[in-house]
């Protein structure tokens, strides 16, 4: 199964550059970074001001923040991310996860200097649903 575009001109010409680690990490970082919004959105927080590292913030807000899994579990609870959305996120961020942490013992760039032609790809459509999935979706 083939994922559609992911509608983000930049992802799709390193992609098409077979530029994988380039493209892979783009998709995270913007994934990511609409995700934060998304939840500082959600809390009614100014981006542009200093609360949000202000130590009067919420420990829960705070905890949410830095990381991904709680995030989306978080938009998840309160149906601002549909199964579909959410699984296409966990999924990414289990990519994500093995590809630079690892499992316990092992080199990340290892993993990655040895990846298949069709591990790239599968880790690419994954992202690509992501980045749909935040961004466009």
């Amino acid at each position: 199964m083939s994922y559609p575009s992911s509608g983000d001109k930049d992802f799709e010409d390193l992609r098409h550059d077979n530029k994988f680690l380039e493209a892979f990490t783009y998709a995270w970082g913007m994934v990511e970074s609409d995700i934060d919004q998304k939840i500082i959105y959600e809390f009614g927080l100014d981006a542009q001001n200093d609360n949000l590292n202000s130590k009067t913030t919420n420990p829960k807000i705070e905890y949410v923040l830095r990381q991904f899994r709680p995030e989306i579990e978080f938009l998840h609870s309160i149906k601002k991310l549909n199964n579909t959305q959410y699984k296409a996120l966990f999924d990414f961020s289990e990519k994500r996860n093995k590809l630079f942490h690892g499992t316990q013992g092992r080199n990340y760039n290892k993993l990655i200097l040895n990846l298949t032609e069709i591990e790239k790809k599968e880790y690419l459509d994954v992202a690509s649903l992501a980045l749909r999935t935040t961004t466009y979706g």
